[in-house]
């Protein structure tokens, strides 16, 4: 089973603008090893972008602005997301997301499947649709006061499958588990 999310070639997108010299970084200049990345594979690379993006905790306060790190860090990954798709187009990051997908094998099996943590779009869950993807969505009882489109049109996407994570994630594997055989074969009509 492999991931990969819409958005993680966004992040490291926003990781690197973040830790470059060329954008003043965060909080301090990047450290060696972020020079060294330009010779390291793409894991090693998308690990160290997201460990120097992880380190800012819910408490780390901008000192020049008196905001959340996190909360800034999240304004410019949004924006970034918005700018590629002005520039090249909607479909930009579906596209992303289909070049690493077909580099994969064939479902055959649940050891076979690509999971996508992350359909915000309907352009997105559409693309997957139209590649034999079954759609699950876990609900959390809580209300996003967030108005930013990445949240929002999520809402309108029809999932195959919704799950209420009302509880443990005991709870919520229970859930998903006890639909598993429905979901094999909703995979097994869409990719047969």
């Amino acid at each position: 089973m492999s991931r990969r999310a819409f958005a993680d070639p966004l992040k490291e997108m926003a990781a690197w603008a973040l830790t470059s010299t060329n954008f003043g970084g965060l909080d301090q200049p990047p450290t060696k090893d972020v020079h060294t990345l330009l010779i390291t594979d793409e894991y090693t690379k998308r690990q160290t972008y997201y460990s120097y993006l992880e380190k800012f905790n819910d408490s780390s306060i901008d000192p020049k602005t008196g905001k959340p790190v996190k909360e800034e860090v999240r304004v410019f990954i949004q924006w970034l997301g918005q700018y590629k798709k002005f520039i090249f187009g909607e479909d930009y990051w579906t596209n992303q997301w289909g070049y690493f997908a077909k580099r994969l094998p064939k479902v055959k099996d649940l050891k076979h499947l690509l999971i996508s943590d992350d359909t915000r779009y309907p352009i997105e869950s559409d693309f997957l649709l139209e590649n034999n993807a079954v759609l699950l969505r876990v609900i959390r009882p809580i209300t996003s006061t967030d108005d930013h489109s990445s949240e929002v049109e999520q809402r309108s996407i029809k999932a195959d499958f919704e799950f209420l994570n009302d509880g443990s994630i005991e709870d919520l594997k229970s859930k998903v588990l006890q639909a598993l055989p429905e979901i094999k074969k909703l995979i097994n009509e869409r990719n047969n």
